[in-house]
């Protein structure tokens, strides 16, 4: 099964925040799905995995990462309240944000919309993302599947370090499961 990645796509937080405030919110999502529509057609209604981001300068941190297997895709999943709660969360952090897609794609590369094919490869992808996304941010917004990130620790591969320089152990265990020296 392949993903493709599309984006990231500009999120003008600060027209989302006033168009969730002022109840028009529709027509916000409508310009937003127009331009993901730019990036890639069909990509609105594809499933896949997908990731809030901030970026401040060439730093890009993942906030939330969340899948789709539903009819109706992306667009159908992306702004759920509770998601949109947590991008609303974000507005006093500094950075622009954005919005990174990887969609399933057919053999012959084009969006998939086959909302029982790739279920179980999508659901795998999400967990994944979401276990580097919490190496990258130890804040991030997802409360599922991140319960045994906080308490499992494999030195150098998985869970916070622990103070100090790292032992060589956890220097080994990187070389052998991330290729890193």
């Amino acid at each position: 099964m392949d993903f493709k990645v599309c984006g990231p796509v500009a999120f003008d937080m600060a027209g989302f925040i006033a168009a969730r405030d002022d109840g028009h919110l529709p027509s916000w999502k409508k310009y937003f799905w127009e331009e993901v529509e730019k990036v890639q057609n069909g990509l609105s209604v594809g499933i896949g995995v997908y990731s809030f981001l901030l970026q401040h300068g060439n730093n890009v941190k993942p906030w939330y990462v969340g899948k789709t297997s539903a009819k109706g895709g992306f667009k159908v999943e992306v702004f759920q309240n509770h998601k949109a709660e947590h991008y609303s969360s974000l507005a006093s952090r500094r950075g622009s944000a954005k919005m990174l897609f990887l969609p399933l794609v057919t053999e012959s590369g084009k969006i998939s919309k086959n909302t029982t094919g790739g279920k179980t490869a999508i659901e795998w992808v999400e967990r994944r993302l979401i276990s580097f996304a919490l190496a990258r941010n130890n804040e991030l917004l997802n409360s599922k599947d991140t319960r045994m990130e906080s308490v499992v620790f494999v030195p150098g591969i998985i869970g916070t370090r622990r103070k100090g320089a790292p032992a060589p152990d956890a220097k080994l265990t990187r070389a052998v499961f991330l290729g890193e020296r």
